[in-house]
């Protein structure tokens, strides 16, 4: 039977003549890298004899992210541009790539808590969809919410953590703000940069507490400050939470379809999800689905069982003295716009200082995709609008949408293309905004084939 290093030397052998090129051999970086990190060697090799990690792959470009992995298949994937990148010389790449691998590997040791766990929503989801109306949502989701930030938070700490140890082997008596230095990408959630002192100053983010050897204890406490710092701040639960919401519709949908080909008048349940209860607020929910957050108990209706049959084709209407949904999506829309241009205010200041980009940058790419994200679901609601609207409010929606993409063309339109992208932030947005606009088109024909 091969030993774990024969193990791992074959993974690494096919994906390095994989990626092999006559001019590049990314492969051999990838090694180097794990060979010289001794902590992130060893969880290599446990993972890889646990059956973990089975194989390696490259990360398709472009892409934001330095690596994944799948815990349904066991494979890894890995930025050839950024093992490049490396391989060329690029310090700060290779520590980033450390810190990702480190990260990435944690998930490969959560690899049977992370299919148990998608197996625990599917069961719970399951249950409900098939159970007597109402189906409420809101314990599964929260559980599955919480289960994802425990997985993502301890493999950031286990990231921060590989290149701690690297940094403080190769020089004992490293800081902060060496840690910082090595790779400001990654740590500069974590580190201030504090320029109104000269020297600079380097602290940790309140919260967060190292040891004497730069590293982060998994206490609650760091977990806790993670989890909003790492977790929350990238648009984990939305994202999560999102996609489960999405799945369970898309399930709600064809157990209504199926009980209505027996019975054509079965009723549609009632769906409900307490989103503050999960710890989400003001996120967009698919057609038929209840937000039975506190805020809005108190403007509760009686049901009509009218408007709960077709509940997963129209939406219901906003509560009295509740914003609307397109009010929400409006407002959602705005404070992305706002967000971007203050992030490029800011890099623009660091551009002139001298100082580094890449944080403003990061905060600029999450505003962006935060922008396309809420311009998807403002077609959703126009959708809802032209079902039940009049033209007087899809004429003002559409108008305020209008404006908030115009003023987002002009915002990005001076904004280069950063070193190592394949598209410029123009060219990302106005492909966003393409992209739902023929899925908004599509919808249309398709309901107007179904009439």
């Amino acid at each position: 039977m091969p030993t774990p290093q024969e193990k791992l030397d074959a993974i690494l052998d096919d994906f390095q003549a994989a990626n092999r090129t006559h001019e590049t051999d990314p492969g051999r970086q990838l090694r180097e890298l794990i060979e010289t990190t001794p902590a992130l060697k060893e969880a290599f090799l446990e993972q890889v004899d646990k059956g973990h990690l089975v194989r390696l792959e490259r990360l398709p470009q472009p892409s934001r992210a330095l690596g994944d992995y799948n815990p349904c298949t066991g494979v890894m994937r890995v930025s050839i541009k950024d093992l490049n990148d490396a391989a060329g010389g690029n310090k700060k790449a290779a520590n980033s790539l450390r810190f990702t691998l480190g990260h990435e590997i944690e998930h490969a040791a959560q690899h049977d808590a992370l299919l148990a766990s998608d197996r625990a929503l599917g069961d719970s989801v399951r249950r409900i969809a098939l159970g007597p109306s109402p189906h409420d949502y809101t314990a599964p989701l929260k559980a599955y919410n919480e289960r994802e930030c425990s997985f993502e938070v301890a493999a950031e700490i286990a990231g921060f953590n590989t290149l701690a140890e690297y940094v403080r082997n190769r020089d004992p008596n490293a800081t902060l703000k060496d840690l910082f230095l090595a790779s400001p990408d990654d740590m500069s959630p974590y580190i201030d940069e504090d320029r109104r002192t000269n020297p600079k100053t380097y602290p940790l983010k309140p919260g967060l507490t190292l040891d004497n050897n730069l590293k982060m204890p998994s206490t609650q406490a760091n977990r806790d400050a993670m989890a909003r710092y790492f977790y929350e701040a990238n648009g984990y639960p939305e994202q999560r939470v999102g996609d489960a919401l999405n799945n369970i519709a898309r399930l709600e949908r064809n157990v209504l379809n199926a009980a209505r080909a027996a019975n054509p008048h079965h009723p549609a349940p009632q769906i409900d999800v307490n989103l503050r209860e999960i710890g989400l607020q003001a996120m967009p929910l698919p057609g038929g689905f209840n937000d039975t957050s506190p805020r809005l108990r108190a403007f509760a209706q009686e049901p009509n069982p009218q408007r709960r049959d077709n509940a997963l084709a129209h939406p219901a209407p906003p509560f009295p003295g509740a914003p609307s949904g397109r009010e929400v999506r409006l407002a959602l829309l705005d404070r992305a716009a706002n967000v971007y241009d203050e992030a490029k205010q800011k890099l623009q200041q660091s551009l002139e200082a001298g100082s580094s980009l890449q944080s403003h940058k990061k905060e600029m790419d999450r505003a962006l995709d935060g922008w396309v994200r809420q311009y998807g679901y403002a077609q959703e609601e126009l959708q809802n609008l032209e079902t039940r609207g009049n033209a007087q409010q899809i004429e003002a929606f559409c108008g305020r949408v209008g404006e908030n993409c115009e003023r987002m063309q002009q915002i990005t339109s001076g904004v280069p293309l950063f070193e190592g992208e394949r598209e410029s932030h123009a060219e990302r947005l106005n492909k966003g905004i393409e992209r739902f606009e023929r899925g908004a088109e599509a919808e249309a024909d398709n309901a107007l084939s179904l009439g």
